[in-house]
């Protein structure tokens, strides 16, 4: 699949207003990427990740390789292969502000980047010390014996792993209890007292989800995760979608602005054109204040969270802090969502792109038959993925 991106200029550092093949990636399947706040990371068919962008707490994985013929200290201008893992056939990547997580097909995870939160999930070291950047990746190990992992997400600086059997564990920063740990996060082996407050975790730590429905026994089997700057999301197999964490501007979707420390039910239903009986969650994503999902069949689109640059999509220039359907995506058959700070791309069936920017969506790419997308968490002009059948594009979420 080929890469594209903008982030207005041919120039390596100079961003771009169109849409550009990454010559570098030329060649390769592309079958995942990810964004950071200024780099990008990509996974071929052949299970090899290719990094580029942004250096500066080594979030690109390769070493103390030092940049050439550039003009920005730190930065790699074309993607680099990461060294390290070379030989691991790796199948999917997230990307933090400055950290990345990769999983290969034998579910290990490994981490790199900067660590000052726990985000990498490599524990302390020796002295009982937090462990600062990462230059390299590093596997993660878990207390747990048997953890297999099958996908991650990464907020600014938390993250989070999905695991087989459909339970999730979490590492990073939680003070604002985007971790779903609960109130008693000092008790847990791993924990760390944060500068700004709160205990973060430094070793991956197994979430127990529970929910309002009476039907339900037992922890909740999670298919989907998506972390926004400083709150989480899950969508459950049978479509219910649960948030946790900062609550500044109703990205938690629960009404209120209070956070949450554990996870609480979002009741979609209610707020679904479709009606309450029938309603369920397929996929989620978050931006750095905001949220969104998209609803199973249709593909109908929510969102709610800050809403000031119109990146609701509804209309309006304000906060929401219960779900909004975004009326003009219904019935696109929208299949994944992926938000920046100030933008929400859609990507249906047909492998058209819908933006939402400036209050109201508007199609974009619409002969590309694009997959997949991604953006970064940096600023409202945040650099956006998209993977194509054959190629990456990359470009501004605008």
């Amino acid at each position: 699949m080929k890469v594209f991106h903008s982030t207005p200029n041919a120039d390596f550092f100079k961003d771009k207003s169109t849409p550009t093949c990454v010559q570098g990636m030329a060649g390769h399947h592309t079958v995942d990427v990810s964004c950071g706040s200024a780099h990008t990371v990509c996974i071929t068919a052949s299970g090899n990740a290719y990094s580029w962008g942004n250096n500066a707490y080594h979030q690109l994985g390769i070493g103390d390789i030092e940049a050439k013929g550039d003009n920005v200290k730190g930065a790699i201008a074309v993607p680099t292969r990461i060294p390290k893992l070379v030989g691991i056939k790796l199948i999917g990547v997230s990307c933090g502000a400055g950290h990345t997580v990769v999983v290969c097909d034998k579910g290990r995870v490994f981490a790199w980047g900067i660590n000052q939160q726990g985000q990498l999930g490599i524990g302390l070291d020796e002295r009982g010390q937090i462990i600062g950047n990462v230059s390299e990746p590093q596997l993660v190990r878990w207390s747990e014996d048997g953890v297999v992992v099958t996908s991650l997400a990464c907020g600014i600086a938390h993250t989070v792993f999905l695991h087989l059997n459909g339970s999730i564990s979490a590492c990073g920063m939680n003070n604002y209890g985007q971790l779903g740990l609960g109130e008693k996060v000092q008790d847990l082996q791993g924990a760390v007292s944060s500068p700004s407050g709160g205990f973060n975790m430094h070793i991956p730590t197994i979430v127990t989800i529970s929910t309002r429905e009476p039907v339900s026994e037992g922890n909740i089997v999670i298919s989907h995760i998506a972390c926004g700057g400083a709150h989480t999301l899950v969508v459950d197999v049978s479509g219910y979608l649960y948030s946790s964490g900062s609550n500044s501007c109703g990205q938690l979707g629960h009404g209120s602005h209070s956070d949450y420390s554990y996870f609480q039910q979002i009741d979609i239903r209610k707020f679904s054109s479709a009606g309450e009986s029938t309603t369920r969650i397929a996929f989620c994503a978050c931006g750095e204040e905001y949220s969104a999902a998209v609803s199973r069949g249709e593909g109908n689109v929510f969102t709610w969270g800050l809403g000031i640059v119109g990146q609701l999509g509804n209309g309006q220039l304000s906060n929401q802090d219960t779900p909004t359907e975004v009326t003009a995506m219904t019935r696109k058959g929208v299949e994944v969502i992926a938000c920046s700070q100030g933008q929400v791309f859609a990507v249906t069936r047909t492998g058209e792109v819908l933006v939402i920017t400036m209050l109201t969506p508007h199609l974009t790419l619409n002969a590309q038959s694009i997959l997949t997308c991604s953006c970064g968490l940096g600023d409202y002009l945040a650099t956006g993925c998209l993977l194509h059948r054959s190629w990456v594009l990359m470009g501004p979420t605008i």
